[in-house]
C-alpha cells in the first residue's frame, strides 16, 4: 500500500490506459447521438470493441452529470 501512495503523490494512478482518446470519444458521441450507425459500426470505424464504446459512452454520461460512481448513503 506504501508503494501506491507513493506513485499517487507522484501524480501516477493505476490502471491500462483507455483505447479512445477525447477526439475519438467525441466522434463516438457524436455518432451515437445521431443514431446513424450502430455501436458495432461506431467501434468498426475506430478501430475498438462495443464494449470499448459502451464503455466511453458510459464515462461520458457520467462525467456531464457530475457522478463518480454509486453513492451510499450513510446514516452515522
Amino acid at each position: 500500500m506504501a508503494g501506491l501512495a507513493a506513485a499517487r503523490a507522484r501524480g501516477r494512478s493505476g490502471g491500462r490506459r483507455s483505447k479512445l482518446g477525447v477526439d475519438q470519444r467525441r466522434t463516438a458521441r457524436t455518432l451515437y447521438d445521431e443514431r446513424a450507425l450502430t455501436v458495432a459500426q461506431i467501434g468498426q470505424v475506430l478501430g475498438v470493441s462495443r464494449t470499448s464504446i459502451y464503455r466511453a459512452l458510459g464515462q461520458d454520461t457520467a462525467a456531464a452529470s457530475g457522478a463518480a460512481g454509486p453513492r451510499t448513503e450513510s446514516t452515522a
